[in-house]
């Protein structure tokens, strides 16, 4: 696959403050996004289903990466959960991917154990067969150990965050996010806008989402608050941008949308990235943790030692007094 880059957007009037402010939003909410999976984009020709591929490409790191992976034959644990926390599908989604890499014959699965648990072990050589075929190359046994040669079968990855699907509503919107974020960083490196210009076809040949599935994700996005977008010139083109402060606002957990309640995860106030600990053949995930402050930073005030001394002096005063006055006033009764 030839991957064209988007038609970037250039200004010569942009406000440096502004730039300035999405480089640290940008910087800021990077390391929240946790581990990416690599999303093989040549798996969607080969399943025609994003869901699938998305799936197929987690499944190619287990094999390749799994712990104790030669000792089973190939074979590994996965819940459904583990494969929701890992990949963003839901049962239903999970259940039909499956069923279309059965029906290529490059998944088997088996239930072993008491009680029985769903294993999984891919077809390497059927994989590597029909991927051969689909791009020319003489088919054979392939090493996959040999990282040059599969990612040569392969072809490039994207960055697949897991967490953004989360915040999208769905695995097509989290893709294209993920996309639309990679290319903004890349702007801003260049110094250039954050606006990101592209027409339906090229979204389609990077992330192999079809127009519906684009539409869908891009109105999923923008009801969140997360996306944006434009029409400029004749004929219109759309552009789109990464709503940036929102994006973050989301991340910390802040589902207002409003950045400036967040505190710098290199703040001292901030948590500490935590490891989750898993059972041997279980996915061990990284998750950020951050803290929002209870209220704005500006309603915070501290009281100072001399003025606390006073107020206590105060309320010991008026306490005295009532006591006196109440006791008097019992004597005079009686």
């Amino acid at each position: 696959m030839r991957d064209r880059e988007p038609r970037i957007v250039t200004s010569s009037d942009d406000d440096p403050w502004q730039s300035a402010q999405q480089e640290r939003a940008l910087a800021t909410l990077w390391p929240l996004l946790g581990r990416h999976i690599a999303f093989h984009r040549r798996l969607v020709d080969l399943t025609a289903n994003v869901k699938a591929a998305l799936l197929l490409s987690q499944s190619i790191y287990w094999t390749r990466h799994g712990r104790d992976i030669a000792q089973t034959g190939g074979w590994f644990l996965k819940t459904t959960e583990q494969w929701q926390m890992e990949t963003g599908l839901s049962a239903r989604e999970q259940s039909a991917a499956r069923e279309v890499l059965r029906e290529l014959a490059i998944l088997n699965e088996q239930r072993v154990g008491i009680p029985a648990r769903l294993h999984f072990r891919l077809c390497v050589d059927q994989l590597g067969a029909l991927l051969s075929d689909r791009i020319g190359r003489a088919s054979g046994p392939l090493d996959w150990a040999d990282g040059a040669a599969v990612a040569e079968l392969l072809g490039p990855s994207l960055a697949y965050h897991r967490t953004l699907a989360g915040i999208g509503g769905g695995v097509h919107a989290g893709l294209l996010l993920s996309r639309a974020l990679h290319l903004t960083r890349l702007q801003m490196r260049r110094q250039l806008q954050e606006w990101i210009g592209s027409s339906t076809d090229v979204w389609t040949e990077q992330i192999g989402l079809t127009r519906r599935e684009q539409e869908i994700a891009r109105r999923e996005l923008v009801g969140v608050g997360v996306w944006e977008e434009t029409l400029v010139g004749i004929p219109p083109r759309r552009l789109a941008r990464i709503r940036l402060d929102c994006l973050l606002a989301r991340l910390a957990g802040d589902e207002s949308g409003d950045a400036n309640r967040i505190v710098s995860p290199y703040s001292p106030e901030c948590g500490v990235a935590t490891i989750n600990m898993r059972q041997k053949g279980e996915t061990s995930m990284r998750d950020s943790h951050i803290h929002v402050l209870p209220k704005a930073p500006k309603l915070i005030s501290t009281i100072s030692p001399s003025l606390f001394r006073r107020k206590r002096q105060s309320t010991y005063t008026r306490k005295y007094t009532w006591f006196s006055t109440t006791t008097t006033h019992k004597g005079n009764h009686r």
